[in-house]
């Protein structure tokens, strides 16, 4: 959603079951009237099925981003993608719209981007989970997991471009990647925030001032002990990036077999994820994602 809250982007992953039994297709949807009314987005990838997972998507003044989990193939499923877009302006019948036009893929890695941007990097049968952008910097985070267990982050600092080269290095015991569930960014990119949903912890980082940008590599991770090792299923950074909300629940994508049933609370930090406070009156419930609107004064 934009800061005045007139531009609204979704996403929807699922919208009907197919003839053989696969998963159904998903779509983008955007609104320029404050949510009152949804339009789709017409297909932008080329040639191919239209089986597409849709995971995330994050909107700033100058860009859409949507994050693929996978798509299908006609035979397979393969990985997905991270994609960006610029907009224009469309009048029609006296009134202006905004037109997602001109999608480009941001990493390698699936036959639907043969001919990726420069300098983007190899990333190989990548699931994308979440993605999540910067509203006052090019800052763009995004993670990925499988059904394997195995998940990355990524970070570019320049809208996008590079997004595969800014890979994290977060390994968990013995090398095992972990299974990321959601990312968050704070408006500058000075904050940003993990959560890995197989029974792991929140993850954040943070620059030295709130409005300076991390870099896109060498960046210092710190898990948060504090907030507890859960089924984390979504995370969200304030403005300022001093706030953090993560709640439990169950993932977009099934991820180790977790069950749907998954259930938990709703935490939240006013320290940049060193203390953490459970908030039961919300209840425990299976959550699925949560947000926070700007700080005030910021």
């Amino acid at each position: 959603m934009s800061p005045d809250g007139q531009r609204v982007f979704a996403s929807a992953i699922l919208n009907s079951p197919t003839p053989d039994n696969l998963l159904g297709l998903g779509s983008l949807h955007y609104s320029n009237d404050y949510g009152l009314t949804f339009g789709p987005l017409s297909a932008f990838l080329g040639t191919g099925t239209p089986y597409t997972l849709w995971s995330s998507v994050a909107l700033t003044p100058d860009y859409a981003y949507a994050a693929e989990y996978a798509y299908f193939n006609g035979a397979t499923f393969e990985g997905g993608n991270v994609y960006r877009t610029g907009y224009s302006f469309v009048v029609t019948n006296n009134s202006t719209y905004i037109d997602y036009t001109n999608w480009t893929c941001l990493v390698t890695g699936t036959n639907r981007c043969p001919t990726p941007p420069a300098n983007t990097g190899p990333v190989s049968t990548a699931n994308f989970i979440s993605v999540a952008a910067a509203e006052k910097s090019g800052t763009v985070v995004a993670c990925t997991t499988d059904s394997g267990g195995g998940g990355d982050i990524y970070v570019s600092t320049t809208n996008g471009v590079g997004l595969g080269l800014g890979k994290q290095n977060l390994q968990g015991p013995a090398g095992a990647l972990r299974s990321w569930a959601s990312v968050s960014t704070s408006w500058f990119g000075s904050v940003i925030a993990a959560v890995d949903s197989a029974t792991g912890y929140v993850w954040t980082a943070a620059s030295p001032t709130p409005t300076q940008p991390l870099p896109a590599t060498g960046i210092n991770w710190v898990r948060r002990d504090a907030a507890g090792a859960r089924k984390w299923s979504t995370v969200a950074v304030s403005a300022h990036g001093n706030r953090i909300t993560a709640a439990v629940g169950w993932p977009l994508i099934p991820i180790n077999g977790q069950p749907a049933t998954q259930k938990g609370f709703i935490y939240a930090s006013a320290d940049y994820g060193a203390t953490w406070s459970q908030r039961t009156s919300a209840g425990e419930l299976s959550y699925r994602s949560v947000a926070m609107r700007a700080d005030i004064g910021f």
